[in-house]
């Protein structure tokens, strides 16, 4: 049984991380939020928060048990800043907001550091 919640708790995380790269990448977001050019991937500013915070569940992660998941120290603290940054940033947005407004937004650029700070903690950020 512990097992399949490491598996579970591995899956999850990985899946959080795939979003946190484009919500990493201003240029990804340029080329397929604004242009249409996503590379096989279905992304919007709505779709990655929606992945984050319902699909992945990205708060109940956090407040699970982390030793399963075995997320050091520094990493927790990485995906709880991103979190509290981007969930600022969205309480201040509205619902379906024109994407070239929010890669323009200068608080955009808090959730984009937040999340290079998540993949350099997962030693993510080279395969961008």
């Amino acid at each position: 049984m512990k097992e399949n919640t490491v598996f579970e708790a591995d899956s999850k995380i990985r899946l959080i991380l795939e979003s946190v790269k484009v919500l990493s990448d201003e240029s990804f977001q340029k080329n397929c939020w604004l242009e249409g050019k996503c590379n096989g991937r279905f992304s919007s500013f709505e779709e990655e928060v929606c992945y984050i915070f319902d699909d992945y569940s990205l708060e109940e992660f956090l407040n699970g048990d982390l030793s399963v998941a075995s997320l050091s120290q520094k990493q927790f603290s990485a995906l709880s800043i991103f979190k509290d940054i981007l969930e600022d940033f969205c309480n201040q947005t509205p619902a379906l907001s024109n994407p070239e407004e929010i890669i323009k937004a200068t608080d955009w650029q808090a959730v984009i550091q937040a999340a290079k700070n998540v993949l350099t903690e997962f030693n993510l950020l080279p395969d961008l």
